[in-house]
């Protein structure tokens, strides 16, 4: 499974409204969608800042890998 890091940004209001609401630099969120990367503790820290959310909702429930040197990604098929 992976974590849609773009859908929950973009859900929550932004990366500006994300690092006002954490209070962290506005440099960070970008750098989740950046890297395709986003922490624990950061996972953490959204909890806590919005508790109604359900993260849950943004784990694909395929396989995924990501392009090398490419936006997007390929499906992994199971053979």
């Amino acid at each position: 499974m992976k974590l849609n890091i773009e859908q929950l940004v973009e859900d929550l209001g932004g990366c500006k409204e994300i690092s006002n609401k954490l209070s962290i630099e506005k440099s960070i969120p970008y750098g989740w969608l950046r890297r395709d990367f986003l922490s624990s503790d950061y996972l953490s820290l959204i909890k806590k800042a919005y508790p109604t959310i359900k993260i849950d909702n943004y784990f694909n429930k395929k396989e995924e890998i990501k392009k090398h040197g490419q936006k997007g990604y390929a499906v992994k098929r199971s053979t």
